[in-house]
């Protein structure tokens, strides 16, 4: 008797080359917006944690275009196509786009609530700042439409998969992948930044075959002006 494990999602992970006082700028940044946040509508909030894709402004979402952080927008893209060709993809023939980036800031005691990223196709954390064991996990959830959800068993396997982890680590995923934070324990605010990214084909397409079930480059899309 034999059981087969059929289809598992497949994680990306990378340790990133980093400079320290790369990192000392990105924090310094989430933490001005984080002092923006405190103050909204004019009173003083407790600081619990912060998401920049939450917080009004252009800058809060479109975190990646600020100068400080274009190596890291650039190592995102990079390690997508990696990510793309791992997963037997003609990587080559895709275009990957950010399309919004957000700082993340968790406080002690707190963490962020299971969710998904319906928006995007792909979606990425990159750790900024030490991360000892009390930070909070990065916890993945197995879909309630698995389907041995659906047999009236009880079954004791493993329903989350935890991640421990480490300043200067990448993690690409897809985004339909629920996920959470789990509490923090540490002393010091956890500093992380999140990426949403778009996979489209090249403005002319290179996989020769049309573009069925593709997303074509957002350059042969007629835009509104008004937006």
């Amino acid at each position: 008797m034999t059981i087969h494990q059929l289809f598992p999602v497949r994680i990306y992970s990378e340790e990133v080359s980093y400079k320290p006082s790369d990192h000392a700028a990105a924090i310094a940044l989430m933490e001005r917006l984080q002092r923006t946040a405190q103050w909204q509508n004019g009173a003083k909030q407790a600081f619990n944690s912060v998401t920049g894709d939450r917080v009004p402004g252009a800058t809060a979402s479109q975190f990646h275009r600020l100068a400080e952080l274009d190596w890291l927008a650039r190592q995102v893209v990079t390690s997508a196509h990696q990510y793309l060709t791992d997963l037997g993809a003609a990587a080559d023939a895709y275009q990957v786009h950010i399309q919004k980036a957000w700082p993340v800031i968790v406080g002690a005691g707190h963490g962020l609530n299971r969710h998904r990223h319906r928006n995007a196709h792909l979606s990425g954390i990159y750790y900024l700042g030490p991360m000892p064991k009390t930070s909070g996990a990065l916890t993945f959830q197995r879909s309630d439409t698995h389907p041995e959800e659906f047999l009236p068993i009880y079954a004791a396997c493993e329903q989350r998969w935890h991640w421990q982890p480490r300043e200067g680590q990448l993690v690409l995923f897809p985004s339909e992948l629920e996920h959470l934070v789990e509490p923090h324990r540490g002393s010091e605010n956890r500093y992380s930044i999140s990426f949403d990214l778009l996979i489209s084909t090249h403005n002319r397409n290179r996989l020769g075959n049309g573009n069925e079930m593709l997303m074509t480059h957002p350059g042969t899309w007629r835009l509104d002006e008004e937006g």
